[in-house]
């Protein structure tokens, strides 16, 4: 089994390569799966639930880091791929303070990028709130519901 954090078009060759059988020429029986974020695929690679993942690298290095027997075998990114998206009231980078930022999941890249994106703004991240809120779909919802959500994603999703 292998799994992708969400399906945007950065995971894109993986369902084309299902699609087209590529996987099953070389032997390989692939279910693709999506989930919201990186940490949780990779605490399910260490768990043995999964044997492959398509993930940022941010959280197989921390999870690497902390003693976890995973190899990162390939990648195909050198830089962020992430947009930061707000509601209309936030016009410059301060108005961000006190506010609550959605992010996929701790520990994973999306956490890491907002964290950038905050220090590049001279933002501590004890100045904001940051809230497991689901995938970029859920996130953008969540501005439309609420004032104070943010979204931190892919821009191809």
């Amino acid at each position: 089994m292998a799994a992708r954090a969400e399906r945007g078009s950065e995971s894109y060759h993986l369902y084309v390569a299902k699609d087209l059988g590529t996987f099953e020429k070389y032997g390989l029986d692939v279910d693709l799966i999506a989930t919201n974020g990186g940490s949780p695929l990779v605490q399910a690679l260490v768990g043995g639930s999964l044997q492959s993942a398509s993930v940022a690298a941010m959280a197989p290095i921390r999870a690497i880091s902390s003693g976890a027997n995973l190899v990162i075998v390939a990648g195909f990114l050198n830089k962020n791929m992430y947009s930061f998206v707000t509601r209309q009231q936030i016009q410059k980078p301060a108005d961000l303070r006190g506010k609550t930022i959605g992010i996929a999941s701790f520990g994973a890249a999306n956490e890491f990028s907002v964290l950038m994106i905050l220090k590049a703004f001279g933002i501590g991240p004890n100045e904001v709130s940051l809230r497991v809120a689901g995938g970029s779909l859920a996130r953008l919802a969540g501005i439309e519901r609420r004032s104070d959500r943010r979204h931190c994603g892919s821009p191809q999703q």
